[in-house]
Formats: C-alpha cells, structure tokens, sequence
C-alpha cells in the first residue's frame, strides 16, 4: 500500500519495519526437487511482502538491496543490514549482491567511517569478485556457493560501529 495523504511517517517506518522483519525471518528449508537432488525453498516476493506489511513494492525492493533511506534510521537504532537474509530469491544474485554491496560501501563512505581510497579499493575488489562468478552458470553449485560466502562475508555496520570507526581514524589507529 503506497503512502496516502495523512500517512504519519511513524506508521511508514513501522510498515517498514515489519517489511524487513518478514524478510529476514524465512527459514531457508531444504526441499527435494523432481530428480532427487536438495533445492532451497522459495522465499517470498516483493508482491507479497508488500502486500502484508503494507508497503509499496518499490520501497520493499529499496530495502532489500539496502538503497532506502530507511536504513539510516534504522541503523541508528542498532539495526544492521543482513543481506542473505533480505535476499529475494532462494539462493540470491549477483545482481542483489553487487547492489548491496555497492549501498552499504557508499553509505560508510557518507558517514565517514571509511576513507575515498578505502572505498575505491573495495569497490574494486567487489568488481573482480563479480567478474569472476560472472563466468560460471548461476545453477552450479560452486557458483551458490561462493555467492553465499560473499554475501556472508558483506556485514552491514550500524551507526555506533561507524561512529567507531571515525574514532579510531583520528586517534591514528
């Protein structure tokens, strides 16, 4: 349900807040497919999600790949993006991945938690990573795998670790 006219911005943000909370509470269940062989269950879609929480589908995809501006008010509060679990699809994408990737290298770099260099080179890094699983088909399961690992190893940082950071940079550290 897209905002109306009167919509407090309170009603919005615990709109989505319950957007993220059934994001991130699906189990990953394994299931067997027609040949015998384990498949992850489906998760929900952004239509869905939207749906129950009330949110429009935009702002659900928005938060998903941590591009909203929800987030900053979310993270003030100690809530950190955890992207395998607000992934769309089962076993998530390059796409997603690099999307997340990209939202919360630029958001520390706004904040001031890391330097220009350090955004480039992880930025960089991110480029090489995604070009190496570009070459392998997304149904092998090295290719699953590795983008599970990388999606694991991208933690989302709250404001209090930012502020952390923007301390240990001054004192030299």
């Amino acid at each position: 349900m897209p905002r109306t006219k009167g919509t407090s911005p309170d009603v919005i943000y615990s709109r989505v807040k319950a957007a993220i909370k059934m994001l991130t509470d699906q189990k990953d269940m394994q299931l067997k497919s027609k040949h015998g062989k384990p498949k992850l269950k489906g998760r929900y879609t952004a239509k869905d999600i939207a749906r129950v929480s009330g949110c429009s589908e935009r702002l659900v995809c928005n938060l998903v790949n941590g591009s909203s501006h929800w987030w900053e008010k979310l993270r003030e509060e100690g809530v950190r993006p955890n992207y395998w679990g607000l992934r769309l699809n089962a076993y998530g994408s390059l796409r997603h991945f690099k999307a997340c990737a990209l939202n919360e290298y630029q958001w520390r770099k706004k904040v001031k938690a890391i330097k220009p260099k350090e955004y480039a080179r992880l930025k960089r890094q991110l480029l090489q990573d995604c070009a190496s699983l570009s070459d392998l088909n997304p149904s092998n399961v090295a290719y699953r795998c590795k983008l599970q690992l990388m999606y694991v190893k991208l933690k989302g940082w709250d404001a209090e670790r930012a502020c952390k950071a923007i301390k240990n940079k001054k004192k030299g550290k």
